[in-house]
């Protein structure tokens, strides 16, 4: 399935990008589980250890994430529904079980996330950790693995850097919130003043929402039961394959 006219147009004009965001996001969305960091970048996901605290990935260690000490963000992104969804951290090299993690904020991040994109401030770490120290940021989550509502993990690896000399740029820049049924964005940080950022998401989340509408009508009428899936999926592939073009 391709961009809808609307996202086409917007997409020629803010993007300036001949790649498909809709193919890049479906692409994208077979990388992760029902939910993952967008930023920082989490650890390769595996569909085999999605479920394996505590950070759901075989992988090790690898490309640390700049992450600033104090006005840090975590941005998610969803492509099924969550719920009890909760954001540790390790302050640990290589953090190898949930003993060596510590929650850091829950309070701010709501209970059950639907099909989104969603940006979360994080409280300062501590005052002990200086710049140069590195740590591992969890997402711990509960999502339907076939009939069971199991818990799923994520990890992302991140080196603290003060906050002045952080560089706010790609992924990270774009800090808002929406979801599939949202016809422009909300929450969006007022320190975030990038008014390009902003016409970008609003652009995306209507398009994705006409593209979501059209596709239930479409799914309505088809005699093809595995034609659902595709169907569901297109709003959070229009969000992140945009957003993955304009990067």
């Amino acid at each position: 399935m391709k961009f809808s006219a609307t996202l086409i147009s917007a997409a020629s004009i803010l993007f300036a990008s001949s790649t498909s965001a809709q193919d890049h996001g479906e692409e994208y969305s077979q990388t992760m589980g029902p939910v993952a960091f967008l930023w920082p970048p989490d650890r390769d996901w595996s569909e085999n250890t999605e479920n394996v605290a505590p950070c759901g990935s075989s992988a090790q260690v690898g490309n640390r994430t700049t992450f600033p000490l104090t006005g840090g963000k975590v941005l998610l992104v969803a492509q099924d529904d969550a719920w009890d969804i909760k954001v540790a951290i390790s302050f640990k090299s290589n953090p190898t079980s949930m003993n060596d993690f510590q929650d850091w904020f829950s309070s701010n991040i709501t209970n059950e996330l639907e099909v989104a994109h969603s940006c979360y401030s994080t409280p300062n770490v501590p005052s002990t950790v200086k710049a140069g120290d590195v740590g591992t940021i969890q997402l711990i989550y509960n999502a339907i693995d076939g009939s069971s509502n199991i818990s799923h993990y994520a990890c992302a690896d991140v080196q603290f850097v003060d906050a002045e000399d952080f560089v706010n740029s790609g992924y990270s820049a774009f800090c808002f919130n929406t979801t599939e049924s949202e016809t422009s964005p909300s929450g969006t940080p007022d320190e975030i003043s990038n008014a390009a950022a902003s016409s970008v998401a609003s652009s995306i989340a209507s398009a994705a929402s006409t593209s979501t509408a059209a596709a239930s009508k479409a799914a309505s009428t088809s005699s093809s039961a595995g034609a659902a899936p595709t169907f569901a999926l297109s709003g959070f592939a229009m969000v992140a394959g945009a957003l993955a073009a304009f990067i």
